[in-house]
């Protein structure tokens, strides 16, 4: 089975080949710098750090998650009819849009 990986893929794995002079030396002395910093952190400093930096994807994940148990709590409703469910669900995605 032959796979094939994205050129951009390629590209980013192997970016320190193409990496020459001053330029290089000022990347490897940033990622060493950044490598180290991160060493010296806290566990509970690791998790901060990550989280701001993952601000946006940690709210929409949330969000998604809050709004699969509200449609999963209302899918378990019996008195309705699928249809009044489905807009019971787009209903409650309307008030938290």
């Amino acid at each position: 089975m032959t796979r094939s990986v994205p050129s951009f893929t390629r590209h980013a794995d192997h970016s320190n080949i193409f990496r020459t002079g001053a330029g290089k030396d000022l990347l490897d002395e940033e990622e060493y710098t950044e490598r180290k910093r991160w060493e010296s952190l806290s566990t509970k400093e690791k998790i901060s750090d990550w989280a701001v930096k993952h601000q946006y994807s940690l709210i929409l994940g949330s969000w998604a998650a809050s709004m699969g148990v509200a449609a999963a709590i209302i899918m378990k409703d019996r008195n309705q009819t699928t249809s009044q469910k489905v807009g019971e669900v787009s209903y409650l995605l309307e008030i938290y849009d």
